[in-house]
């Protein structure tokens, strides 16, 4: 079989980085019986200060049944030791998941390179314009430079859908070599878990990074007109204090609402969580597929998201809204829909909703 080797910064059991190792999951749960796999991988999560303590650090060790990882030290990182991993395994294909990491993107594309290896790079979504605006100057630096040492000449992109296509297209080359091959939908429960649903009452939650890009100050903010008192559990991780401390500040803002901040959460424990909520809430500014909503989907949850994700029309279907961002009443009219759904109107949504997520494994 064809070896793969996949460079990654965070990697199970990594969870606080979200869907890049949630998608980098499903392609080797997936294939794993057509190619061998090999993951490189930092030797924490994001974010962590200590290494994980359960897991092989700075060896090979078996990733479950599929294949074999190694966990890089902070200290032990050297484009040496990149370069000699290559040379041990001579892999067949190079699969990189982020656009631009030093140590998972640049250094093993340049050994790449050198030892003519085929070479395939998801952006994961951190070209669309949403992403584009966090640290937007050192992004498009970085693209200037890539572009003028040919950093990406003889790549193959792995795009997800269209608008990726076209975002490839625009920061990269216009020639460049582009497959566009959706994300594979991560797994869900087998039955629908019944929620109660009062009429006057809702609990919603966010699932999902605490970043610029996810937008959850815009949901804080936009609670800020809801009349009512809703509930909403903030799950998710931030490394931009910044924006966190925002957000913070404006949940003091809201004491009729009852909000938590809930912290990250294992991926294994995600049926649980969406098990107690009757929404899912996720205002993105931009996502090239979204984990987190399919995720909600597949456990029977009506969504509430922005327009710029791949998940469309879905008010025609009865599973949720995705509304452009510029329309801040139509969030606030559809909040309120859900507030005041009874048990028999929220249950179709909800069924509805599982049905669809059921349909797309």
């Amino acid at each position: 079989m064809l070896k793969v080797m996949i460079f990654i910064d965070w990697f199970y059991p990594a969870y606080k980085a979200g869907g890049q190792v949630q998608s980098c999951m499903n392609i080797i749960e997936a294939l794993a019986g057509k190619f061998n796999f090999y993951v490189v991988s930092s030797d924490r999560d994001l974010g962590d200060t200590h290494p994980y303590k359960y897991q092989l650090l700075n060896a090979w060790g078996p990733f479950k049944t599929l294949g074999s990882v190694y966990y890089i030290g902070q200290k032990e990182f050297s484009a040496k030791l990149v370069r000699d991993l290559i040379s041990e395994i001579s892999p067949d294909i190079i699969y990189l998941n982020s656009m631009y990491s030093w140590k998972f993107t640049v250094v093993p594309l340049r050994e790449a390179r050198k030892n003519n290896i085929k070479t395939i790079l998801a952006p994961s979504g951190m070209l669309q314009q949403g992403a584009m605006q966090t640290r937007r100057t050192k992004k498009l630096f970085f693209l200037s430079v890539a572009q003028a040492i040919g950093l990406f000449r003889g790549v193959q992109f792995h795009a997800t859908d269209k608008v990726e296509v076209t975002d490839l297209r625009m920061r990269i080359s216009q020639e460049a070599e582009i497959v566009e091959l959706p994300c594979l939908p991560p797994r869900g429960g087998s039955t629908l878990v019944p929620v109660e649903k009062i009429t006057g009452e809702l609990k919603l939650v966010y699932l999902s990074r605490i970043t610029e890009k996810k937008n959850l100050l815009f949901l804080l903010q936009l609670l800020e007109s809801i009349e009512e008192p809703v509930s909403l559990d903030i799950y998710g991780d931030s490394d931009d204090k910044d924006y966190y401390a925002e957000c913070v500040a404006m949940k003091e803002k809201l004491g009729k609402h009852h909000i938590r901040f809930m912290g990250p959460v294992e991926n294994s424990r995600i049926g649980e969580i969406f098990s107690q909520y009757h929404v899912f809430v996720l205002p993105t500014k931009g996502e090239n597929f979204g984990y987190a909503i399919l995720e909600a989907l597949i456990f029977g949850k009506p969504v509430i998201i922005s327009d710029l994700t791949p998940w469309k029309n879905l008010a025609g279907k009865e599973i949720g809204f995705d509304i452009p961002l510029n329309e801040r009443n139509v969030f606030e009219v559809v909040i309120r829909k859900f507030l005041n759904m009874n048990q028999a109107d929220y249950d179709k949504w909800s069924e509805n909703a599982f049905s669809f997520g059921k349909m797309i494994q």
